[in-house]
């Protein structure tokens, strides 16, 4: 989900599958795995960035970017997009693709024809001409967070439900990088057909049984507490877009810029719990804003817990990787979020488990 960042096949991903999962009282893990960003041409929704492994990448007044030993930035979907999100917060940061040459100019035209859409429509020849870049968030399309699964068969811990796919946190086959591409692609056909014959044999093993418990789940957003005027969707989803994806907010983290975030969040998750019940097609808007409030306010609790830097989540304030936070930060909760580290958490389960015995 990239939290409203406008971002090709993205639109419509707002983490209601969160959302619902921890309804029904299931956790999520890996939130804090949500600083990925991608190049894009400034103001395009482009998010396929392989190209600008071949580009130089300049100053607004032409100089090249350089690199603490004096280097030109290159490869900004490697070693260098580091130093082009850190030039990007005091300016507007320029690129050519000026390293390709002439057959792996033609390849790329061939082999991503879609990428060069957007240079195509506004006249520019990227192999060529300068043009203005950006980093567009993506949170977790490309990140690794998500619901958290506790069997091999895609389990939730919550009886009958299972996560496949995006929806579910991607640590066991990425870590805290990002599995952008094939590794997303292959994980999202094996969990698929495992969360599939999880569930299959889940319903078979009910089968004939009363279901007169079942409840159904949405709260916020869908049948809000009414105790207060209708609230500005529109307003919100900017507020919440404003307090996750800037670079010095998500890129870049601080405890400082964190702790802010989590502020506003916690304000606007208030506001939209207390919200008058929202109607007709305004029920899916007030939905999609719920689910990337709620999603925000997981990644950031979490991040503010993994107090170190590690795979696309990045510290300022703690800039080193810590051995000893290896292990996975679990969030859930609805009106009060919560974070615990998975291992502490198991010792304090195996611990109450040997008292009662």
């Amino acid at each position: 989900m990239p939290f409203f960042e406008r971002i090709l096949g993205g639109t419509g991903l707002t983490g209601d599958g969160y959302l619902f999962a921890v309804e029904a009282g299931a956790s999520l893990s890996g939130m804090e795995f949500t600083g990925k960003y991608t190049l894009a041409p400034h103001g395009s929704s482009l998010n396929k960035g392989l190209p600008f492994r071949w580009a130089t990448f300049y100053r607004e007044n032409g100089e090249v970017l350089r690199d603490g030993r004096g280097e030109p930035v290159t490869n900004g979907i490697g070693g260098g997009e580091r130093q082009v999100a850190d030039a990007m917060l005091s300016g507007p940061v320029y690129a050519r693709l000026d390293l390709a040459e002439p057959a792996m100019r033609d390849w790329l035209r061939r082999g991503q024809p879609n990428c060069f859409q957007p240079y195509d429509r506004m006249g520019i020849d990227p192999f060529e001409d300068l043009f203005r870049v950006e980093l567009k968030y993506e949170g977790t399309v490309r990140g690794t967070g998500g619901i958290r699964l506790v069997t091999s068969d895609c389990a939730t811990g919550i009886a009958g439900l299972y996560a496949a796919g995006d929806a579910a946190s991607r640590e066991n086959v990425t870590g805290g990088v990002s599995g952008g591409g094939a590794v997303n692609a292959s994980w999202a056909i094996a969990s698929g057909w495992w969360a599939g014959h999880g569930a299959a044999q889940h319903a078979r093993r009910r089968r004939g049984r009363d279901n007169a418990r079942l409840q159904a789940l949405g709260t916020t957003g869908l049948r809000g507490r009414g105790e207060r005027q209708d609230i500005d969707l529109a307003a919100a989803a900017r507020t919440v877009h404003d307090e996750i994806a800037p670079l010095d907010k998500s890129y870049w983290r601080t405890a400082g810029s964190l702790e802010a975030s989590r502020r506003v969040l916690e304000d606007l998750w208030s506001k939209l719990s207390r919200a008058n019940p929202a109607t007709g097609i305004e029920r899916l808007r007030s939905r999609e804003v719920a689910s990337v409030t709620a999603s925000a306010r997981w990644t950031v609790a979490a991040a503010l817990l993994r107090t170190e830097s590690r795979g696309v989540h990045r510290r300022r304030d703690f800039p080193g990787e810590n051995e000893s936070q290896a292990g996975r930060i679990i969030v859930s909760g609805l009106d009060r979020v919560t974070a615990v580290r998975e291992d502490l958490a198991l010792e304090d389960l195996a611990l109450g488990t040997a008292q009662e015995g």
